[in-house]
């Protein structure tokens, strides 16, 4: 892979099929990622805590523990889900999360030879910018290179000096980066009302409040907003949701939705489906 000089966790292990044995390979590294990151988050000081969230001067590593985490994304893209997962570190975030990686992240995935199944973990060593306000620079990509989203991923993450330097050119950059990231991705129509979609790990949230003094809600694992937009687009918006829960399910942990605007509207793709799926909060 050519990654202009990028930072890189690969491997010359011959290629490997993503069969019954590699589902096996999923579960153990999931068992071990979600364990390490939570002791991670946990672990943090209070100063770094709040590093990570300086909008909330109240932020604790039981905050950080359920706000910050990265371990649903990186199993939706080993599950074909998403073609890629962000891990924002930098010098906005004091590069906690390059800790991370390198202690968590980086180690369990030379142990599973997560390289050999078309995976790869690279970090963005150049300046990716929105005007002049640096976005990227020293973030991690856990990313799916089998994916047909893996141009798309290396379009945007690869490419040094990437600059968006006015408003068209920076609603392009986020459309299609919502695209690398997995999340449904819907037309422009500018419309008053817009709903904040976040699923939730109920399993983990659980984990948390049994061993911790802090019982503050939910674990994020994604979240996107989006408009009112078509019932053709309601299906995109249903499908993702539904291939999010089957495979965090597949490894023992319950996803859950959350969707919600600022007139606590529920949004008219998910009124009926919330009547039928029993595990919604």
């Amino acid at each position: 892979m050519d990654t202009h000089g990028l930072r890189t966790a690969e491997s010359t292990t011959p290629e490997q099929l993503r069969d019954d044995a590699f589902d096996e390979v999923v579960q153990a590294f999931f068992d071990k990622f979600v364990a390490l990151e939570r002791d991670f988050c946990l672990s943090l000081s209070l100063e770094e805590s709040k590093a990570l969230n300086p909008k909330n001067p109240k932020s604790t590593p039981a905050v950080a523990a359920r706000y910050q985490r990265h371990y649903i994304a990186i199993l939706l893209t080993l599950k074909g889900v998403l073609p890629s997962a962000l891990i924002k570190s930098g010098e906005s975030n004091e590069f906690i999360f390059e800790r991370m990686v390198q202690t968590c992240l980086m180690p369990l995935f030379k142990e599973h030879k997560l390289a050999a199944y078309g995976f790869s973990l690279f970090q963005i060593e150049h300046a990716t910018l929105f005007g002049k306000e640096e976005k990227f620079k020293g973030s991690w990509v856990f990313a799916d290179t089998r994916s047909n989203d893996w141009g798309l991923v290396q379009d945007l993450f690869i490419p040094p000096d990437r600059k968006v330097s006015n408003k068209r050119e920076e609603f392009a950059f986020m459309h299609f980066f919502r695209q690398s990231q997995g999340a449904p991705v819907t037309p422009y129509v500018r419309e008053k009302e817009s709903w904040l979609i976040t699923y939730h790990d109920v399993t983990e949230q659980q984990i948390l409040n049994e061993n911790t003094d802090e019982e503050l809600g939910c674990v994020i694992g994604i979240a996107y907003e989006i408009n009112y937009g078509t019932p053709e687009i309601w299906r995109d918006y249903i499908r993702h949701f539904r291939d999010c829960y089957i495979a965090l399910g597949s490894v023992g942990h319950v996803l859950a939705l959350q969707h919600a605007n600022r007139q606590n509207k529920i949004h008219p793709a998910f009124a009926r489906f919330n009547e039928r799926m029993a595990y919604y909060m």
